[in-house]
């Protein structure tokens, strides 16, 4: 009887459910994206319900979750073709409890608990005993960490979202201009960033792009620590723009990994 009653509660629910909402379906050639959710219909802009990405060419997850009242809410996951790359919850817009990221191979990178503002996991790889350049003042030092910059969404996800939010100028993608960029920035001792520079130039709109693109992404860092002290870090990452004739305006991402304070283009 109790079991009846639950499934009548969940039917009930679910059919009021579809009457205040109506789903939609948003191409964005191109970002190669195809965005399904749920608005209210009494109001087309508000998002409400389950909302997913996919890749339009293959139909590759990218993400999926909730929203409640124009606001992510719930748990989330973030997808590339090789599996989840980061998840967790939120509460109105706002991260909260325990979220991991993977990299490709699906290892655990980072866990950090939001809730309590403490990094429970971080896979300090050998390559992070590379010297970094530590900015005091008006004077820099090399020296090895006791842990690197932390990105608390994974490195997987920070070249990724590089090269989605990449926009390759148009005379630059017809002139066949193609290579990388790599753009320097200061993650500074609270674990905000700024000073975005260029430290490897190709060409002065690509390198435009390159530092758009990098300072578009949004993340909490954690700054580096030396001596038991959260430090001021220079820190790179790569931008790769490769000619694609069938979508012109799309960026290849990189083939790169991070290390340490050193970016390796492989």
């Amino acid at each position: 009887m109790r079991i009846k009653m639950l499934c009548l509660v969940l039917l009930v629910s679910f059919k009021l459910f579809a009457q205040k909402t109506k789903q939609v379906v948003s191409d964005d050639l191109s970002r190669n994206t195809r965005e399904i959710y749920n608005v209210l219909k009494a109001d087309n802009e508000t998002l409400e319900g389950s909302y997913k990405t996919y890749t339009i060419l293959k139909n590759d997850l990218l993400q999926e979750g909730f929203y409640h009242k124009d606001q992510k809410d719930g748990f989330w996951r973030y997808y590339t073709n090789k599996g989840v790359i980061l998840e967790g919850s939120y509460k109105t817009n706002e991260k909260i409890g325990i979220w991991s990221a993977y990299d490709a191979q699906r290892k655990l990178q980072v866990s950090y608990d939001y809730t309590i503002k403490k990094l429970l996991f971080f896979n300090q790889q050998s390559s992070d005993s590379t010297t970094y350049d530590v900015i005091n003042g008006t004077d820099t030092t090399k020296t090895v960490l006791e842990r690197p910059p932390v990105y608390l969404n994974g490195n997987t996800w920070l070249l990724r979202a590089i090269a989605r939010a990449t926009q390759y100028p148009d005379d630059a993608h017809y002139a066949t201009k193609q290579g990388y960029v790599i753009v320097s920035f200061t993650i500074k001792d609270d674990g905000k960033l700024a000073n975005y520079r260029i430290a490897n130039s190709l060409d002065p709109e690509l390198d435009k792009a390159a530092i758009k693109a990098a300072a578009s992404i949004e993340g909490d860092w954690l700054p580096g620590i030396l001596n038991g002290k959260p430090v001021n870090v220079k820190y790179q990452v790569p931008v790769k723009f490769v000619t694609n004739r069938r979508y012109p305006t799309r960026l290849i991402p990189a083939s790169s990994i991070l290390r340490g304070g050193v970016t390796i283009v492989q």
